[in-house]
């Protein structure tokens, strides 16, 4: 999985399924705000802060233990030449 964190804080792990990307598990102690930017954290192979998306929609309610959220990626091959960018899923 890819570690990811918003940029007001809370920390999730990315997930793609049904042709949309979300940031998941994320702790209801830190609640996740829409419109918050979602930037990679460090790994062996992901450096930190690459700006991945911003989050769209929140998919889950507040009583909920673990948060997600819909996540717009920020950029693809598609749309970019000159950017760098972080591919995700195949």
């Amino acid at each position: 999985t890819i570690s990811l964190r918003t940029s007001s804080g809370p920390k999730g792990n990315f997930k793609h399924t049904n042709a949309t990307s979300q940031i998941i598990n994320v702790p209801s102690q830190t609640p996740l705000i829409l419109g918050d930017f979602v930037l990679t954290e460090a790994t062996d192979l992901i450096p930190p802060n690459l700006l991945v998306g911003k989050i769209t929609k929140i998919l889950s309610n507040t009583q909920d233990p673990l948060q997600k959220g819909e996540v717009s990626i920020y950029d693809s091959i598609r749309t970019t030449q000159n950017n760098l960018v972080v591919i995700l899923e195949p």
